[in-house]
């Protein structure tokens, strides 16, 4: 061996991730995209120890240093026992974002290493130039196609290759082996989309009072109820929130004719009945596919970090982020908001495609709706906030009449109060944007007190729209 310098490597890096997943063995979901494997790793040891956690976890045995160390009974680290070695890594706690960059350091050094070690080759072999240079080549592109290998999706590809992935996706979805789009329950929305796309970026914006929380905490719910995984970040409202507004929901389903009103849940003297049906609500959709972060003032990265633990627990396909306002953006555009907004919905975008999941984000519209003697949101109430519509796939934007009529007030005599009641159970997405399909008016049926939205004719119980009248 050379006398040289060793090659480059970061051992505390290596340390830190083993340590990291003995701690917490979540951390291995988290960093699996980035493709980590024991040939990465710098230090015999660390590689070994490595190659264990993977073999020991895919026969789905905890990972610990008890666990570990028995893997290793005679094993020395640098004067210490095993057990003591990995205990000191254990002690080197790291968040789910430094494992993903400590992973990516080691990936790199792994490649660089790599790189180098052809490079030396080349330069001590016997053959002629063009030869040793064409070998080199090759093993460059192995390295670099290994590399671009650990993407999710393919980044490059020729027409044939494009029309014929497609071809055979519409093939799969007639043939009924894949689905189609993600169904959220809500039909007219789904007909007009094909449902949520993965890889895609759906943007929901509304003024405060209009519902986008009830829409996204109901849209969640009917989502995770057909089988696919929801990851719910409520960056403003706490857990508790959350857990009557879907206990409302649901029991609204049960019994539609006697809502439950989700700030009612809290209150003493709850009847007996009401009680049970919130109770047989929790029965039934505790099981349901659904992951929920109530952390604040989160970052794209972090947010990223937590989805990737997400979907190491359920089949994520949604994710649900409410709202944009609480997404904390990097210091590149500090005090810039319309910079850190355009920051924040690229980055949420590129990570729908990474992932390939589909975001869908919360965002308030602009004042300039209550300027307007028509209130009804257009697209330019979006397009003022940064570069939202430019990179969204998908705009809805949010209204409900009887929240206007109700500001005017019921002082003005009966037709409007007839008025109101006619509007009260309306709740209207104007799809103002879609890249790849029509744009249109939808009306639902919506029953605030129950953070409920539904079809205008829903199933199940069945009222027409005429009954809630």
């Amino acid at each position: 061996m050379s006398d040289g310098p060793a090659p480059p490597h970061n051992i505390q890096a290596e340390q830190s991730i083993i340590g990291s997943i003995i701690s917490d063995n979540n951390t291995l979901g988290v960093i699996a995209d980035l493709g980590l494997s024991s040939i990465d790793f710098f230090d015999p040891l660390h590689a070994a120890v490595f190659e264990e956690i993977i073999r020991k976890t895919s026969l789905g045995e905890a990972v610990s240093v008890v666990t570990l160390s028995a893997s290793f009974p005679t094993m020395q680290a640098g004067g210490m026992s095993i057990s003591a070695y990995l205990e000191s890594c254990r002690n080197m706690p790291v968040t789910y974002v430094e494992a993903i960059e400590h992973a990516k350091i080691i990936k790199q050094f792994s490649t660089h290493r790599a790189i180098v070690s052809v490079a030396r080759a080349l330069e001590n072999n016997p053959f002629p130039p063009d030869e040793s240079l064409a070998a080199a080549w090759s093993k460059i592109d192995a390295i670099r196609m290994g590399v671009m290998g650990r993407r999710k999706h393919r980044i490059s590809g020729t027409i044939e290759e494009a029309t014929q992935e497609t071809l055979d996706y519409i093939t799969q979805v007639r043939s009924g082996s894949v689905l189609g789009g993600i169904k959220t329950g809500l039909s007219l929305f789904d007909n007009l989309t094909g449902g949520l796309q993965r890889g895609e970026l759906v943007v929901f914006g509304g003024r405060p009072g209009i519902g986008k929380s009830l829409l996204a905490v109901s849209m969640s719910r009917q989502i995770a109820k057909n089988g696919v995984g929801v990851g719910i970040f409520s960056l403003e409202m706490p857990e508790k929130d959350i857990g009557r507004r879907m206990l409302a929901d649901h029991a609204y389903d049960l019994d539609w004719r006697n809502p439950i009103a989700y700030t009612d849940v809290f209150k003493p003297g709850m009847d007996q009945r009401t009680h049970q049906r919130l109770v047989e609500a929790q029965r039934e959709i505790r099981s349901l596919p659904t992951e929920l972060d109530f952390s604040s003032n989160l970052t794209v990265a972090e947010i990223g970090a937590k989805v990737r633990w997400m979907a190491g627990k359920i089949p994520l396909g949604v994710i649900v982020i409410d709202y944009l306002k609480f997404v904390r953006a990097t210091k590149t555009y500090r005090g810039q908001r319309v910079y850190e907004i355009g920051e924040i919905t690229a980055a949420l975008k590129g990570l729908a495609k990474d992932l390939n999941i589909c975001v869908i984000l919360l965002v308030q519209l602009n004042r300039e709706t209550e300027k307007r003697d028509e209130k009804r949101p257009r697209l330019s109430d979006v397009r003022e906030s940064g570069d939202i519509e430019a990179d969204a796939d998908v705009v809805g934007l949010l209204y409900r009449e009887s929240y206007y009529l109700l500001q005017e007030g019921l002082d003005k005599g009966a037709e409007m109060s007839t008025k109101i009641a006619a509007a009260q159970n309306l709740f209207e997405i104007y799809v103002a944007k879609q890249r790849m399909g029509p744009t249109g008016w939808l009306k639902f049926h919506c029953c605030m007190a129950s953070s409920s939205v539904r079809d205008l004719d829903f199933n199940g119980n069945a009222p027409t729209h005429e009954e809630f009248r």
